[in-house]
């Protein structure tokens, strides 16, 4: 068994594989680019209510995404 886990930790590592990551270059240069939502303070001038998720305070990711988690909905 033990065997078996190096053999694949080799073929793994010299197999020629490339992990690929899809990261935004341009996220955290607070200039909301084509395929981000938000930079950093940048919300695009939008707000939770704007957005229709009610009242709060809308934030924004590390990944250029709206975080809606401060955001709350009002009867």
């Amino acid at each position: 068994m033990k065997n078996l886990f190096f053999i694949s930790l080799f073929t793994l590592l010299f197999s020629g594989c490339t992990l690929i990551l899809d990261i935004d270059e341009n996220c955290g240069n607070g200039k909301v680019d084509p395929n981000e939502e938000c930079d950093g303070n940048n919300l695009d001038g939008e707000d939770c209510q704007s957005l229709g998720k009610g009242v709060g305070y809308l934030q924004c990711t590390n990944e250029c995404t709206y975080d809606f988690t401060a955001c709350a909905l009002v009867d």
